[in-house]
């Protein structure tokens, strides 16, 4: 029956993926057929590590870890006291994604959990609104290689510890805000909120985006069914899953803007680095683990 579900969903957005590459096909873009292969892409690679189980998401996570720390350092010159700074945020970076998977299910857990998500949103606070010097320095690389970016990555399989069905849910929820947004901007986008910090970002593309989240958060409902669904509940998850995506996708980009690069690496050719197409993904997974863990959302 679980796996059943999960096939349906996947069908239902393998059937969208299909459907927007088809739109790009008969306006002849490029971009939007790109897309929509990504999309595909990013989508089968989400569902066959859910179906794959603890061991492969924990795997998925720790490599996105890795990964985002040296797209994150990469933003810098190779100089004399690099390898000094790269090390230091590996083992940092190491500490954080460790320290989670150890005290799982310990009487601790609640309490690094609050930290972590109070220096999880302070470092977002530094990175958007800080003027410090060291915050753009490989100093700045280190903390924030830590956190944002392990700490949501060691979220990720707590995450599936918990319920493999609000994992998928927060998942194709962010993958469908992303997806909407795209879409939805490129085609009426008119009014750039934050031509600074993400130009090819707009309001109409945020409340497409919306649009994608509520179609993939009913999708979820109807072939998951997770348990004690309430509207009131899905409600809440919506919004919230709208909210932390979009400010997990600007804060990435901030990030990129203050060191003057247009994407994290060409480790995904056309499309970016990991951090480029996982950006949204790991900044909510804290707030989302927070949240089921103190109110079971």
């Amino acid at each position: 029956m679980v796996k059943s579900r999960m096939v349906a969903l996947y069908l239902a957005a393998a059937a969208l993926c299909a459907l927007s590459f088809g739109i790009g096909c008969a306006a002849k873009s490029e971009a939007l057929k790109k897309r929509s292969v990504s999309l595909a892409a990013l989508i089968t690679l989400i569902f066959g590590c859910v179906a794959c189980g603890s061991r492969v998401i924990f795997a998925v996570s720790a490599l996105l870890a890795v990964l985002g720390v040296i797209e994150i350092m990469g933003c810098f010159p190779k100089g004399r006291f690099f390898p000094i700074y790269f090390i230091a945020a590996s083992a940092m970076a190491g500490a954080v994604f460790v320290l989670h998977i150890c005290f799982r299910g310990s009487g601790r857990e609640s309490v690094i959990l609050e930290v972590s998500l109070i220096l999880h949103i302070l470092m977002t606070l530094i990175v958007f609104f800080g003027k410090m010097k060291w915050v753009d320095s490989e100093a700045g690389a280190v903390l924030f290689s830590a956190y944002p970016t392990a700490f949501g990555c060691a979220c990720v399989y707590l995450i599936g510890q918990i319920s493999w069905k609000y994992l998928l849910m927060i998942m194709c929820a962010a993958v469908m805000n992303d997806a909407a947004a795209y879409f939805s901007g490129r085609f009426l986008g008119k009014h750039h909120p934050f031509p600074k910090i993400s130009p090819g970002k707009s309001t109409e593309g945020y409340l497409g985006g919306l649009i994608g989240v509520i179609l993939g958060v009913c999708l979820c409902i109807a072939t998951l069914r997770p348990e004690a669904v309430t509207f009131e509940r899905m409600a809440v998850f919506t919004l919230l899953a709208w909210v932390t995506s979009g400010a997990g996708d600007l804060l990435f980009s901030q990030w990129k803007r203050r060191h003057g690069k247009k994407d994290f690496s060409r480790l995904m050719g056309a499309h970016g680095g990991v951090l480029d197409r996982f950006d949204d993904i790991i900044w909510m997974q804290p707030i989302f683990l927070f949240v089921l863990m103190r109110f079971g959302l």
